[in-house]
């Protein structure tokens, strides 16, 4: 079965804003650092989960994210291949939230 997801990577000068991915148990991903993103709901277009996922996982409301990408994962699960459209977000409006998905952080660029 194929699956659609965002991978997003929201930027301002010299810092890129993560998720540590910590808060919910049994996440396969805990403990790890990534950009935002999800899953698509029926009928959403990429741009469109994008900006739903971003405003979700942070309070950010995004304008005009770029697609930079396409990452495929072929059996990422047994029965599952994943394919994920990668955006570069760089205009934004809005405060973080205390995310259901992790802990936030911007992180300088050269850390990362």
């Amino acid at each position: 079965m194929l699956k659609l997801a965002t991978l997003v990577y929201v930027r301002r000068p010299g810092q890129t804003l993560m998720l540590h991915r910590v808060k919910k148990a049994g996440d396969m991903h805990r403990g790890k650092w990534n950009g935002l993103g999800g899953k698509f709901e029926p009928g959403e277009s990429p741009e469109a989960c994008a900006i739903r996922e971003v405003h979700e996982e942070a309070g950010l409301t995004l304008r005009n994210p770029e697609l930079r990408g396409l990452l495929t994962f072929p059996q990422f699960r047994p029965d599952e291949d994943w394919y994920a459209f990668v955006f570069v977000a760089r205009d934004f409006s809005g405060a973080l939230i205390d995310s259901p998905e992790g802990e936030l952080a911007w992180i300088d660029d050269e850390r990362l």
